[in-house]
């Protein structure tokens, strides 16, 4: 039994060389003679059929579809991901608005008139080239209406 299992161990290595050496060759350039001497072994590929150069040219397209779709997917998947965070960002900025108004109503005992003031006495910061801030005091004592818009 051992001798069996020598035998076909070597048989496998044998197909498996002998497949190295074809892939090999068909993967260079040969000349004449050597493509002879690789057909007479049995080891010089095949001419490849009209329908096999049409599966394969046909494999190519649908390759270049499918990248053309991943980056398509992709280009969208990140404007959609960009628009999220402007919103999100317009909410942040409008929560950061209201904790200052707050702010300067515990310490001042009135709601700020602008945001001027809360830039300039509570540390807010605005940035104006992304976002449209909307302030609007009704009195003293009342909270304001604040609407943050991305730009």
């Amino acid at each position: 039994m051992g001798q069996r299992t020598d035998r076909t161990t070597l048989q496998a290595v044998n197909a498996a060389a002998e497949a190295a050496v074809a892939a090999e060759a068909s993967a260079r350039p040969q000349d004449p003679e050597t493509r002879a001497l690789l057909q007479q072994a049995g080891l010089a590929p095949r001419p490849r059929t009209v329908a096999e150069g049409a599966s394969e040219a046909g494999g190519g397209v649908a390759g270049l579809v499918l990248a053309v779709c991943l980056v398509v997917l992709l280009w969208a998947g990140a404007g959609v991901a960009a628009a999220q965070a402007r919103q999100q960002g317009a909410v942040s900025l409008q929560h950061s608005v209201m904790e200052a108004a707050l702010q300067c109503f515990a310490i001042e005992g009135a709601y700020p008139q602008s945001l001027q003031h809360l830039e300039e006495d509570y540390g807010l910061t605005i940035n104006r080239d992304a976002y449209t801030v909307m302030y609007e005091v009704f009195a003293a004592n009342v909270p304001p209406t604040v609407t943050v818009v991305p730009k």
